[in-house]
């Protein structure tokens, strides 16, 4: 059955059940789908989710230009240590607001969220 790399677009000869690594991007298994399974694109992705997915990307934009001044140097420098309390704070505060009976400001969490997004690519850009 052809794999096809998600990264790349290589095609792959994948034996099934090993490990594997593109040849030609280096992508390990996570990264390789069947070429007959469902890739997330626009094209087969529900509209409604697409749209949702963008909007909170953009919004995740509009907060890191937002923060840019004072995180300027934090990207590189923050220790991975200090990341999950802050992430799990951010959790602990949504869950609280979210699980009280109290009319609660979705803003709010919305924007929680995105501060635990941001959190994320702090941890994504220590891997790069």
């Amino acid at each position: 059955m052809p794999f096809e790399c998600v990264r790349c677009g290589e095609y792959l000869d994948k034996d099934s059940g090993a490990p594997y690594q593109c040849p030609k991007c280096k992508a390990f298994d996570s990264f390789v789908r069947c070429k007959s399974r469902k890739i997330m694109n626009k094209e087969n992705f529900d509209a409604t989710t697409y749209y949702m997915l963008k909007d909170f990307m953009g919004k995740m934009f509009d907060v890191l230009e937002e923060k840019f001044e004072k995180y300027r140097d934090s990207w590189k420098t923050i220790p991975i240590g200090e990341l999950r309390p802050k992430i799990n704070e951010q959790i602990q505060i949504i869950s609280d607001i979210i699980s009280t009976d109290i009319d609660w400001d979705r803003e709010q969490v919305k924007r929680k969220l995105l501060h635990i997004a941001n959190y994320c690519f702090f941890l994504y850009s220590k891997l790069e």
